[in-house]
């Protein structure tokens, strides 16, 4: 975790939740336990998931309802814990439903029944902390169908332009919104909710762009309209240029501009909601983002000699 962060309560509660979702699924689902845990461990450690989930742009899913707590002064350790554990399991489920969608990324269709063991688990700590009358359902309800609808349109291809990426990047964390809205609700806190609401989509559209920009060397050649990134660059680059040679000359500039608003208005909201740890965050990653673009850039100033063959036609090309 970054400067700035909670960070080892962060760390602490992921690894009980780890722990605790082990527990359960080795009670509620032993036939899935292995199938479960071998996906799983292809991405993220049993014993230090804080690796997998602390990357320099990741989203900050399980700090942000910490941040919102400690901002209203939320410290109820066992409804923390159990917002954790939800979050936990919220993830998997949406990361299990990705990489079945995924072409790229084989997933053996034996998995499928994991859905119902994490949906289950995602859900059923809340039921002990709100009543079915609750206000929180209704929110809960809108960002889970909102955050589907998203993924549904961001999984058919489509060339992308700011209001679709803007929408898509936004909607896709809605379900992130659900532990945020459960820490504020329960202490009738909903004054700030709309706030934390804007964070988590400010925050959706800058780790979309980053990742996109960082990733943007692997996805051009494979579908080079994948991502608004590489949309753009189609839009803007001059006749005949590269693709690459349009990221490194105004690209990743525009980028990284792009982002760096978008953590402002975060910083914004964080004085606005009086959280420390929140305006920490964003200080963090605005400096690893300007430090990231730059590496990024010399790297594809390096490669702009062979980007230029490979972008002649191959007549040309065989000529050489």
């Amino acid at each position: 975790m970054r400067a700035g962060v909670v960070a080892d309560e962060v760390v602490s509660r992921l690894r009980a939740a780890v722990a605790r979702m082990a527990a359960d699924l080795g009670a509620r689902a032993p036939a899935l336990e292995q199938p479960v845990w071998t996906w799983i461990e292809r991405r993220a450690s049993r014993d230090a998931p804080e690796e997998y989930f602390a990357r320099d742009w990741g989203f900050p899913i399980f700090a942000l309802p910490l941040w919102a707590a400690a901002s209203i002064g939320e410290a109820d350790d066992e409804f923390l814990a159990d917002v954790t554990f939800s979050t936990l399991n919220g993830y998997w489920f949406v990361r299990l439903i990705d990489d079945l969608m995924d072409a790229d990324l084989p997933t053996p269709p034996q998995l499928l029944p994991a859905l119902a063991f994490f949906h289950s688990r995602f859900e059923a700590p809340y039921r002990r902390w709100f009543p079915a009358s609750h206000p929180f359902w209704e929110q809960f309800d809108r960002a889970w169908m909102s955050g589907a609808a998203a993924a549904a349109a961001d999984a058919r291809p489509q060339v992308r332009d700011e209001k679709t990426f803007e929408a898509v990047a936004a909607r896709k964390i809605d379900a992130a919104t659900i532990p945020v809205a459960a820490v504020c609700l329960r202490r009738d806190r909903s004054n700030s909710l709309p706030a934390w609401v804007k964070v988590c989509g400010l925050y959706g559209r800058a780790v979309q762009m980053a990742d996109d920009m960082f990733d943007s060397l692997s996805d051009i050649g494979r579908d080079e309209d994948a991502t608004f990134f590489l949309a753009e660059g189609h839009r803007r680059r001059m006749a005949d240029e590269p693709l690459v040679a349009w990221a490194a000359r105004e690209g990743l500039a525009w980028g990284t501009s792009a982002c760096l608003a978008w953590l402002e208005e975060i910083a914004r909201l964080a004085a606005e909601l009086d959280c420390a740890a929140l305006g920490a965050d964003v200080a963090a990653r605005r400096s690893r983002l300007l430090f990231e673009s730059e590496a990024r850039r010399e790297v594809m100033l390096s490669l702009l000699p062979l980007a230029r063959v490979m972008n002649q036609p191959r007549q040309q090309r065989n000529q050489r």
